[in-house]
């Protein structure tokens, strides 16, 4: 399973809805997208699941 975390650079200024960035609100994205990257794949980041 792939391990995001995040304050990584690449996502966690990216706001995904009016006021919540994945640093300050993105626990469950990032939860998502580890999951995902087990089943699906590398490609699955918090920052692709953002944009779902």
């Amino acid at each position: 399973m792939m391990h995001y975390g995040q304050n990584d650079p690449r996502w966690r200024d990216f706001e995904y809805a009016p006021g919540y960035t994945i640093l300050g609100a993105g626990c469950l994205l990032t939860s998502i997208a580890m999951v995902g990257s087990l089943y699906y794949g590398k490609g699955i980041t918090p920052l692709s699941v953002a944009h779902v």
